[in-house]
């Protein structure tokens, strides 16, 4: 009896070894999840040449899909590069194989020979070895902030924190405390606020405050325990402190309308005053890929350098008089420059580049105002990085890194249950990807897409299948996309934008004619959500903030113009995300407050909580369940669920999907597929540094 138990559970253990080992082997069988494993071992973990393995991987195992390898070839060459002067001969091995090999792949055939054509112009611009290179440890688990600003004697970090409201925040990188300069809200009347940067002598903060209403934007100063003084006020224009001046008698500002992208450049007395143009810019240089300062001060205090923007050309770096009665170009190149950050003697002016074909720091020597030689190049590697000040201390640049894709999972059409770990969406190129959406027929999935590298956006229509994707720009002119829906005829799409003067538009796409038109949401200064009626002939939208300001769900009748109120709560002030219809658009959910599930059923009026605290949510086939999806946990590796519950309330079920998904990853936006088999979703993770520089210059170049 004991010989036969024990031969049961050896029989078991093997069999569980054997599916498990299955299961494994089935999941790096697969191309697209192997790229994105190795695209997150690149650029979240940092681990090239890990990274470089798995691609090598790929290329032996998946030689016949052409479009997978050549990425992979080609992202070994950029591993290589990364890794610097001793790997360049590997680099250029690698990029000459994605031209050789997979000459069909026209876009990754373009890239190699860009890079090598860059290594070899870059091969004689010397990189320092005293170069150094060292981590701030800025970011806090938690806490979503942006570093801004390394202050004066090297302590302590400037941020934006977006947990409470949008608030200044000082970080000790000694004891690690964050303090908070301001105390604003999330509340309707509250500001919120941008840009700050240190005064010379460490004790004063200068940045923007932002609110609707009359002299709602402020230029402002604050004292590090939080006592604040409004320099400058009015409702027309904005203001963007870049640097304050070495005496610390101004603020060196940039200054702006919505209405028509008009930028100038000039001065704020700190003790107060008005603003004191000094030079017209020629461009939206203030939203041109970045939000840190563009100009900066030279250490005496008698020049300024500012990136400008010349007609049919790329950004570039100018000098001007501290009067601003005369500017000439510092550089003259057709890659152009951004981000100045004057050297603290005087002597060097540090910038970023484009001039060997990727983003890169450097630097070139300045005597009597212009510049004295060629630039030299510091450091490369520098895409989606963002140059702060420079001191005494070093040069202080921060780093973000975002990746954002779709994923796709079976489950059981009854119960919402997993019956396969999630599987990465075959659509390449991965890493920009987001907000995936079925069409009401299921036939097709769309999603847009994002090139972080040059700024553009599309929205990608793709057949249930992953096969016959069609990509469609989005129109330029807005300054965010988002919350995608299909029409239910399934003939068209409609996503949410906005523009400069804070207006909410849904932008339609006909799919057929790939024409766009835009229709207003009537709700200005805050962001709206919104969905489409089952008849198409209406919409559904929210307005957040108090009762008697009209917050609620309403919806707009596109024939007559009118709106009628779905739903209000009249207790407190209330904020709404994540409008979607039951798939006969019969009932409407939406989080309210970021805690709610809420269901409204569209043609009695009634509504309930369904749940609280499952994300945004999504519906069965039958709307009869809901299907949420989260993440928690104390660890950076955050437990990731699935979670189904009934409408009209009740107990949920909740499903861990972790052992599917990256690491240090959240899970987004999650949609039912019509005939119950699919969920997708959106997954995101991203990784920040703040990086300083010392000894930048090298010795030949001082």
């Amino acid at each position: 009896m004991k010989k036969k138990s024990l031969e049961k559970v050896l029989l078991i253990v093997f069999l569980g070894g054997l599916f498990f080992t299955v299961g494994i082997s089935q999941n790096t069988q697969d191309p697209g999840v192997m790229l994105r494993s190795a695209i997150e071992k690149e650029e979240v973990d940092g681990d090239l040449q890990g990274a470089i393995e798995i691609y090598q991987e790929i290329i032996e195992k998946f030689s016949g899909d052409k479009a997978i390898a050549a990425q992979a070839q080609l992202r070994i060459g950029l591993c290589h590069e990364k890794l610097g002067k001793k790997n360049i001969k590997l680099a250029q091995v690698a990029f000459q194989k994605v031209i050789d090999n997979y000459p069909s792949q026209s876009e990754e055939v373009k890239r190699a020979r860009d890079r090598l054509s860059s290594l070899v112009r870059a091969r004689t611009a010397p990189v320092d070895k005293g170069l150094s290179v060292t981590e701030l440890d800025f970011y806090v688990p938690g806490y979503y902030m942006e570093a801004f600003d390394l202050s004066p004697d090297g302590t302590k970090m400037l941020g934006v924190e977006f947990d409470r409201g949008q608030n200044i925040v000082v970080r000790d990188l000694k004891n690690q405390k964050i303090n908070y300069i301001t105390e604003f809200d999330w509340s309707e009347g509250s500001s919120w606020t941008y840009n700050p940067i240190w005064s010379p002598d460490g004790k004063e903060i200068a940045y923007n405050a932002n609110k609707k209403g009359p002299n709602g934007r402020s230029l402002m100063i604050a004292t590090l325990d939080g006592r604040s003084r409004v320099l400058l006020s009015n409702e027309k224009y904005w203001f963007f402190p870049n640097t304050w001046m070495p005496d610390g008698s101004a603020i060196l500002t940039m200054r702006g309308e919505y209405k028509d992208d008009s930028q100038e450049l000039g001065l704020v007395p700190s003790q107060g005053g008005e603003f004191k143009k000094l030079i017209s810019l020629h461009g939206n240089v203030a939203t041109s890929g970045s939000s840190r300062a563009h100009a900066c001060a030279s250490p005496d205090g008698r020049f300024i350098a500012y990136t400008d923007i010349v007609t049919g050309r790329n950004k570039d770096i100018f000098v001007m008089s501290v009067d601003g009665k005369t500017s000439w170009p510092l550089l003259d190149h057709p890659a152009g420059a951004k981000l100045p950050r004057w050297s603290p003697d005087g002597k060097h002016i540090a910038f970023l580049s484009l001039r060997h074909g990727s983003w890169a720091l450097w630097g070139v020597k300045v005597e009597n105002r212009k510049a004295a030689g060629d630039p030299f190049l510091i450091r490369d590697g520098m895409q989606d990085s963002n140059l702060q000040n420079w001191s005494s201390h070093g040069l202080a640049s921060v780093k973000w890194i975002g990746i954002r894709d779709i994923y796709l999972m079976d489950i059981d059409p009854k119960t919402g249950e997993p019956l396969a770990k999630p599987r990465l969406l075959k659509f390449t190129p991965t890493g920009g990807n987001r907000i995936p959406v079925w069409s009401p027929d299921g036939k097709y999935l769309a999603f847009t897409k994002q090139d972080d590298k040059l700024g553009r956006r599309s929205i990608v229509v793709i057949g249930a299948d992953g096969r016959n994707p069609q990509e469609l720009p989005v129109p330029d002119g807005y300054r965010r996309v988002a919350y995608l829906r299909w029409t239910p005829d399934n003939s068209g799409i409609g996503l949410v934008c906005g523009d400069f003067e804070w207006n909410n538009f849904i932008l339609h796409l006909e799919i057929a004619t790939k024409q766009w038109k835009n229709i207003q949401i009537p709700v200005e200064g805050d962001w709206a959500r919104f969905e489409w009626s089952g008849s198409g002939k209406a919409f559904f939208y929210s307005k957040n903030g108090m009762p008697d300001q009209g917050a609620g769900i309403y919806e707009h009748d596109l024939e007559t113009g009118g709106d009628r109120l779905i739903y209000s709560n009249p207790d407190s002030r209330v904020n709404f995300r994540w409008l979607k219809c039951s798939r006969d658009y019969k009932w409407l959910t939406f989080v309210e407050s970021n805690t709610k599930n809420m269901v409204v059923n569209l043609e009695t009026g009634e509504s309930h909580q369904a749940a609280s605290r499952q994300g945004f949510s999504t519906w069965s086939p039958d709307g009869q369940k809901m299907l949420g999806m989260r993440v928690y946990g104390e660890s950076e590796d955050y437990k990731k669920s699935l979670f189904v519950f009934p409408v009209t309330g009740g107990p949920f079920k909740e499903f861990d999907i972790s052992k599917g998904l990256p690491k240090k990853s959240r899970l987004r936006t999650p949609d039912w597929s019509p005939d119950g088999k699919q969920v997708v979703f959106g997954l995101t993770q991203g990784k920040g540094n703040v990086l300083l520089y010392k000894n930048i210059i090298p010795n030949e170049k001082k």
